[in-house]
């Protein structure tokens, strides 16, 4: 006898041409936009608000959000293109746009099988065409979230290359629960941008990458409650499957440049 499969993931099925063509499109015309002072605006290192503004007017951010819950309906591959074409031009935000893809993916592999709240979520999204940061760099020490008397969380403790978090909307959080009943373990929560006790860190400084908005993030007696919990980590590897994709396209474009460079400054001692 077999066990029948159920199926967890959102995204089904495969991108035809005309989606493919859409979204590439869409994200043209971004790199358009940003291409103009692509190098002054990375100088200057200013929190990339105005280019997450041109993210949410191109529709991209709402993309794989699936049609039933108000989004876009997209599949992966077109996400990955867009990242791609974006990329060419201004590597920070495309940076941001896949990081949103991934945290945003959460919503459905982190929730367990209760199609209300993965709904709750994806609708609020497509809704405020929010972008989605993160605070789960695994490399940094656990977040730690102590239980309240009466209900609800504590939440204590920094991370670092926290991608998207200065311009998110939603605010991915990975914490490790202290004591009580649940001690050990690893919960997936989301916090609007602006919640009390959360600072952003003005810590970030990488060339080229100076506009991914991947600074330091503080929590300081953060108040969590029970509806902004996600669901508890589990050992399915989506992220592991899914974080090479975006990364892979935001790097490309940068390794073929520097390659191109690196040729022209050696033709330039011939």
């Amino acid at each position: 006898m077999t066990t029948p499969m159920t199926t967890r993931s959102p995204w089904l099925g495969a991108a035809d041409g005309k989606e493919l063509a859409a979204a590439e499109r869409a994200a043209q015309a971004v790199a358009d936009e940003l291409a103009a002072d692509a190098l002054e605006r990375d100088r200057a290192n200013r929190t990339p608000r105005r280019e997450a503004e041109i993210l949410k007017r191109s529709g991209l951010v709402d993309l794989i959000i699936p049609a039933e819950h108000g989004g876009g309906g997209g599949h992966w591959a077109s996400a990955l293109l867009a990242v791609r074409t974006i990329a060419r031009v201004d590597s920070s935000i495309a940076q941001v746009l896949a990081y949103h893809y991934l945290n945003l993916a959460s919503v459905g592999f982190s929730i367990p099988d209760d199609e209300a709240r993965r709904s709750r979520w994806f609708r609020a999204s497509a809704e405020g065409s929010w972008i989605w940061g993160d605070a789960v760099n695994p490399t940094d020490p656990d977040l730690s979230l102590r239980p309240l008397e009466g209900g609800g969380w504590l939440l204590e403790g920094t991370k670092r290359y926290a991608a998207g978090s200065a311009v998110g909307d939603a605010l991915l959080v990975h914490a490790r629960v202290a004591a009580g009943p649940a001690e050990g373990k690893v919960l997936a929560l989301v916090l609007e941008h602006g919640r009390d006790g959360v600072e952003y860190l003005d810590d970030w400084d990488v060339l080229g990458q100076r506009l991914s908005s991947s600074n330091s993030v503080s929590f300081r007696g953060v108040r969590v409650a029970e509806n902004d919990v996600l669901g508890p980590m589990t050992d399915e590897p989506f992220s592991t499957l899914l974080t090479p994709g975006p990364a892979a396209r935001v790097r490309a474009p940068l390794l073929r440049d520097r390659r191109g460079g690196a040729r022209r400054r050696a033709g330039d001692h011939h």
